[in-house]
């Protein structure tokens, strides 16, 4: 494992200066080498997947839970905190945040069931990276997945030409549970995942073991295009380094997605990304983006507040900007480059 993670990693720290990760990615970055060393790859869903978008410690009054308790039925949330309370404690979390995490995913996966119960009911939960046992009517549910039907359902819906959407681009997927989603749900296309390391091993090694039929590119280093390209045409799920981003070719995207990460960085990265991701989308493209709406990145020299206006969307249309269904504290926006 180490020996993979310093490849990627010196690849990361050999690029431009906009690629590197804010010092409040080195801190989490750390913890979670930290934890993969500890417990391994076998159980990152109970300890590297808590850093990211599952929520395992949250207040009554958090808005979240807010929009759950208000947008499912007084009955069901009665159901899923008897389900909550009856549930055992989950090894590698401690007894309040299995509690959450217990609550959280019950809701959060009745409430995507509302408008979303097609798409779930063709879904399990992967059980590679051993993630909390919680099952519903014997199926094995997470948060992870109805956030990612939420997400694919506002995505997907307002496109015009579905079958268009050949190529996706993400741009910090985590360990893959958007492209897990999308390659489920979506036949025959490429995935292309740009991420960071630790992130970046964990989800090569996880969409390796969870498709196994489909023709991987895994990381390596290369200076020019033309040295992978015959790889790259035949590939369905690839991995990147971020400091390779600008390697790849103009104009091979049909949808790129960053959900969670660009609030992360400081303000130069997000202009890079965005000139980045721009060349290369194609034109009518469309581009999905999920962020809070107000962020201060910490650890940085100068306080660094990233605001929703912050976003340069100059060259885009907006198909929709609005607030994010269950996480309220963010907002959602589909755009479609001129």
């Amino acid at each position: 494992m180490m020996k993979r993670l310093e490849e990627m990693l010196q690849c990361l720290i050999e690029g431009r200066k906009e690629v590197q990760p804010a010092k409040w990615w080195v801190e989490l970055n750390q913890k979670n080498v930290d934890q993969l060393s500890k417990y391994g790859y076998k159980n990152f869903k109970r300890t590297v997947v808590k850093n990211y978008f599952t929520w395992s410690l949250m207040a009554p009054w958090n808005p979240q839970v807010i929009f759950l308790l208000s947008n499912v039925k007084p009955s069901t949330t009665i159901k899923n905190i008897f389900k909550t309370i009856f549930l055992l404690k989950h090894e590698y979390l401690t007894l309040m945040e299995s509690l959450v995490v217990n609550f959280l995913t019950f809701m959060v996966w009745e409430y995507a069931k509302i408008d979303n119960s097609y798409i779930l009911d063709k879904l399990n939960e992967p059980t590679i990276g051993n993630p909390p046992k919680i099952y519903l009517n014997n199926k094995l549910i997470s948060q992870d997945i109805a956030n990612s039907v939420i997400e694919f359902k506002s995505i997907m819906e307002p496109i015009t030409g579905k079958n268009s959407i050949k190529t996706i681009g993400e741009l910090g997927g985590g360990y893959g549970r958007n492209a897990y989603v999308f390659l489920s749900m979506m036949q025959g296309i490429k995935y292309i995942m740009i991420d960071i390391p630790p992130a970046l091993y964990i989800a090569e090694r996880y969409l390796t073991d969870v498709f196994p039929e489909k023709k991987i590119f895994k990381f390596r280093k290369f200076d020019c295009y033309s040295e992978i390209k015959e790889e790259f045409e035949c590939a369905e799920i690839l991995f990147f380094v971020s400091s390779q981003i600008e390697l790849l070719p103009n104009k091979i995207i049909d949808l790129f997605i960053n959900i969670s990460s660009l609030h992360e960085m400081r303000l130069e990265q997000i202009q890079y990304y965005f000139a980045e991701i721009e060349r290369l989308t194609k034109n009518n493209g469309y581009f999905y983006i999920k962020e809070w709406k107000d962020a201060f990145v910490p650890f940085e020299d100068d306080d660094i507040h990233i605001k929703m206006e912050d976003y340069p969307v100059r060259s885009w249309t907006k198909i929709f900007w609005r607030e994010a269904k269950v996480q309220t504290q963010f907002f959602e926006a589909l755009l479609r480059l001129n």
